[in-house]
C-alpha cells in the first residue's frame, strides 16, 4: 500500500471517528439530522486533508464509501424490523460502493493525481478555489448523498 493510500485511509478513519463522536452529541435530533450533521463533520475532516495536501481528490472515494457506512449505521438502529428489505438494500448499496471504490483505487495514481475537473475549476476560481472546493466539491455532494 502506498503512502497516498495510507493517507486517504487515515483521513477516512479520522473522519469516521469524528462522525461517531458527533453522533453522541446530537442524539436528541431526528436520526436523519444526526446522520447529516455527522456526515458534514466527516466531510470537514476530509476537506482539511484536501487543503493540507493541496488535493481535493481526497474526497473522490467519499461518494462510494460513506453511503455504505451510513446504511450500516441505520441498519444497526433498526434491529430486525423488515430485515429482508434492509439486507436487500444493503447488498445493493454495498455492491455499488465496492464497485465505485475499487474503480477509484484502481485508477487513482496517488497524491499527484487531481481530478481534471478540479484542476479546471481551480484555474477559473483562482484565490477562491478553497471556498469553492469546500462548498462545491466537498459539501454539496455530501448533502446530495
Amino acid at each position: 500500500m502506498t503512502k497516498a493510500y495510507i493517507l486517504v485511509l487515515i483521513s477516512y478513519l479520522l473522519a469516521l471517528a469524528a462522525a461517531w463522536v458527533t453522533l453522541q452529541f446530537v442524539a436528541e435530533y431526528h436520526i436523519m439530522i444526526q446522520v447529516l450533521i455527522a456526515d458534514v463533520v466527516a466531510t470537514i475532516i476530509i476537506f482539511a486533508f484536501s487543503v493540507v495536501y493541496k488535493n481535493s481528490s481526497f474526497y473522490d472515494a467519499y461518494w462510494s464509501v460513506i453511503p455504505v457506512v451510513i446504511v450500516g449505521y441505520l441498519m444497526s438502529l433498526q434491529g430486525d424490523a423488515e430485515l429482508i428489505r434492509q439486507l436487500m438494500l444493503a447488498l445493493v448499496i454495498l455492491l455499488w460502493g465496492f464497485r465505485l471504490t475499487a474503480n477509484w483505487a484502481y485508477t487513482w495514481s496517488g497524491l499527484d493525481h487531481v481530478d481534471w475537473r478540479y484542476v479546471n475549476l481551480q484555474a477559473k476560481a483562482g484565490i477562491l478555489w478553497w471556498p469553492l472546493s469546500f462548498t462545491g466539491v466537498h459539501l454539496y455532494p455530501t448533502i446530495l448523498v
